[in-house]
């Protein structure tokens, strides 16, 4: 589908109905799947745009959806509806990636003003997905004791000081920390810094979603 693609993920047959109505009159791609399995089905090797799912699905539920969907290959910013104001809910769907979540009924202006700003800001979500992405593989490249280094200088420790706590001659400092630099592909320690913070970002969404995975 196009990138303004939208899925809607409904089982309430008229709900559905309304919800793609209002947005293809917007000139919105639409697709519509009455459960979280017929989704995946239809689209096994993943999708972008954004994902508006009713969070009592049978079956695969629409929290599930979004965290199983969130962990794969899917570039979705995900809008979670439900029938009950549910604030542990809303809570459990943020951390696992969506971006709203609305209580039915919804109002179709707010309704469509909810997607196109989802869509205008799935961009700059999936930059930032990159950047964490290719921070994390960069520091993967490093030896175990380069990450004790990494975390030191990172920390503020002195050369001399990172030495004497590890145990090994400053020379080999200045070495693992060249080492570190032309693995990281950073050019200061700014930059470094930088690297290690967008890898901890996808560290922080990694360690929630596991938290919420049953």
């Amino acid at each position: 589908m196009a990138a303004n693609a939208v899925y809607i993920v409904e089982d309430d047959r008229d709900v559905c109905t309304l919800l793609h109505t209002v947005l293809a009159d917007e000139g919105l791609a639409v697709e519509a799947f009455d459960s979280g399995e017929a989704f995946v089905a239809a689209h096994p090797s993943g999708a972008f745009g954004c994902l508006v799912v009713d969070a009592g699905l049978p079956g695969m539920s629409g929290l599930e959806l979004v965290q199983k969907l969130h962990a794969a290959d899917y570039h979705l910013a995900a809008i979670m509806l439900t029938g009950q104001a549910n604030v542990p809910m809303a809570v459990e769907a943020m951390k696992a990636g969506a971006v709203d979540f609305m209580q039915k009924p919804v109002s179709c202006a707010r309704f469509v003003a909810t997607v196109r700003a989802a869509l205008d800001a799935l961009p700059a979500r999936e930059e930032a997905r990159s950047h964490c992405a290719d921070a994390v593989r960069k520091l993967n490249s490093l030896t175990a004791r380069q990450r004790q280094v990494l975390d030191m200088v990172v920390a503020g420790v002195a050369n001399k000081n990172i030495a004497a706590d590890l145990g090994i001659s400053q020379r080999t400092v200045e070495n693992h920390r060249a080492a570190i630099m032309r693995k990281s592909a950073s050019k200061s320690l700014p930059a470094l810094v930088r690297l290690v913070e967008w890898a901890s970002r996808s560290d922080d969404a990694a360690g929630a979603n596991s938290r919420n995975t049953p």
